[in-house]
This record gives structure tokens, sequence and C-alpha cells, in this order.
């Protein structure tokens, strides 16, 4: 009698947002779409749990109502293809292109901090 096949849950690491994000801005056409991976990640919002997150929280990150959508029907979709499924490299896609710039002031019993994107090619 043959045994079923064990499916390996999904495991939602670090370098998975930045590549769902990377694949919504290539398969869907969605502009500046890395601007929302810090208030995603700062939520630990990934593409595992994004379809069960209400349209108000998401738009409570400034993501517009028309993203929203887009990040949740490609969210379905991605979390099957075998992108999801891949291992990452150190020259997975996402950053490829952007050097991300911290600023960090910190003051008593406060903690400020600021994200830069510059593009390497400009």
């Amino acid at each position: 009698m043959p045994t079923p096949a064990v499916m390996e849950p999904f495991r939602n690491t670090p370098s998975k947002l930045p590549r769902f994000l990377a694949y919504a801005e290539k398969e869907y056409g969605m502009t500046d779409v890395m601007a929302y991976r810090f208030a995603l990640e700062g939520q630990k919002i990934g593409p595992d749990v994004i379809g069960r997150i209400s349209d108000d929280t998401l738009a409570g990150l400034n993501i517009p109502i028309g993203d929203i959508r887009r990040l949740k029907d490609c969210a379905a979709i991605w979390m099957n293809s075998d992108d999801a499924k891949k291992q990452s490299t150190p020259n997975d896609g996402a950053d490829a292109g952007v050097n991300l710039i911290r600023f960090e002031k910190k003051m008593e019993g406060w903690i400020w901090c600021a994200y830069s994107f510059r593009h390497r090619d400009r």
C-alpha cells in the first residue's frame, strides 16, 4: 500500500517577502512595491498571511487599496509557484539594484530610525 506524500509546510523566511514583492513587481506590473517591504516586515506580514489580513489593516500601512488587491491575488498564486519553494541565494533579485541605508539616532528612552533607498545605477 503506497504511503501518502508528506508536504512540507510553508516556512516564511526573511528572504521570502522580498522575493514575493519582486515577483509582484515583475509579474503583476506593480510599481514601487518594494516601498511596502519594511511596513510589512514590521508587522510580520508575509505572503503566507497577507490574504488573511484585512484591507483596513493594510491600508493603515499606507498601501493603496488597488495594490492591496493585487498583492493578495499575487500571494495566492506565488505561494504555489516554484519561486516560493526555492532556496534563496546571496544574489536573489529583490535587492539586486537597491542599496538600503539605515540611519539611527538614539536618545534617552527613544530610538529614531529612517530608511533610504538608493538605486545602484544612479
